[in-house]
């Protein structure tokens, strides 16, 4: 089954994705995903309209193998529709020359000499080993 068309563009010649059999499991795989060659969700149409009904939530709670309880099924699926509304307003806001990043906070790693060393306790590290010669470990021969 093809859960997305494409056509190109006129003005920019890129493809242009189109939703044409909505399953809410491969939406959302393919939100996560997002498309190949474009920013996610750039040319989704309204998410606003693809709001869930109970049906839809008792097949994803299904498909997540998670037990809901009949009575959470409404609440849950208002819940689930107010979240797609809320990834519509996110998808409103001009990315277009924002540099993609995963974090707020700048991850760098403090970096130490590249220096190699025994670890200065080799009598804590052999105490470990069944019979040790020496400062180092003796194993069994393997290969003949």
């Amino acid at each position: 089954r093809t859960l997305f068309s494409h056509k190109k563009s006129s003005q920019h010649n890129k493809p242009i994705y189109h939703l044409t059999s909505f399953r809410l499991n491969d939406f959302l795989l393919v939100c996560a995903a997002g498309m190949p060659n474009e920013r996610p969700r750039k040319n989704f149409e309204k998410l606003s309209e693809m709001a869930l009904d109970e049906a839809t939530v008792r097949k994803i709670a299904k498909l997540a193998r998670i037990k809901v309880p009949e009575n959470e099924v409404p609440t849950l699926a208002e819940e689930l529709s107010k979240i797609i509304e809320w990834i519509e307003q996110l998808n409103e806001v001009d990315t277009e020359n924002v540099t993609p990043m995963t974090s707020m906070a700048e991850m760098v790693m403090p970096k130490r000499a590249d220096k190699v060393t025994d670890g200065n306790y080799p009598d804590r590290v052999l105490s470990n080993a069944p019979s040790p010669e020496g400062p180092f470990y003796t194993v069994p021969k393997v290969v003949e």
